[in-house]
């Protein structure tokens, strides 16, 4: 399906304690996207249940641990976001999730990459934003309706021209 054809665009929450990711939520808002950013891992886990309703979820795994979160198995900084992905699909397994992020670890992107409708980006490869967009519009089963060049004949001469 092209973008183009949608009734309404989908919408995208990134949740990323990281500023420049603001460049990329306006950048989806200027493409015509309903993208908004969660700054921070605390604001992430009060609005689980309206983010679990959205169309794409754009995760950072690493951020700031949340002071007063009890009860939860948040091993540090490294993995906060990875008990928000886990909360997410408690509430819909089914929602599409891209994490962009900075992490290494191994074993969380092997988690990650048996997990349905999820997709890990690394943030190390410096991606575009046109490259993060088309990974985007690959998780939501959409395309971008591509242009191309059309040949055409020019016949007569300037004078011809008024």
């Amino acid at each position: 399906m092209a973008r183009e054809d949608l009734e309404t665009m989908p919408s995208i929450v990134i949740i990323d304690d990281d500023y420049a990711t603001e460049i990329l939520a306006e950048n989806l808002r200027f493409r015509g996207f309903d993208a908004r950013r969660v700054s921070s891992a605390t604001d992430a886990f009060s609005e689980l249940e309206t983010i679990a309703g959205a169309d794409l979820v754009i995760l950072d795994v690493i951020m700031e641990r949340p002071e007063k979160r009890t009860g939860s198995n948040i091993s540090g900084d490294r993995t906060t976001g990875i008990t928000i992905f886990s909360e997410l699909r408690a509430r819909n397994k089914d929602l599409p999730v891209l994490v962009l992020s900075a992490t290494q670890d191994v074993d969380i992107i092997d988690m990650l990459a048996e997990s349905p409708n999820t997709q890990f980006l690394s943030k190390w490869s410096t991606p575009s934003i046109k490259d993060i967009v088309a990974k985007i519009e690959e998780c939501l089963g959409i395309a971008t309706q591509r242009l191309k060049p059309r040949a055409f004949i020019v016949h007569g001469d300037r004078k011809s021209v008024v």
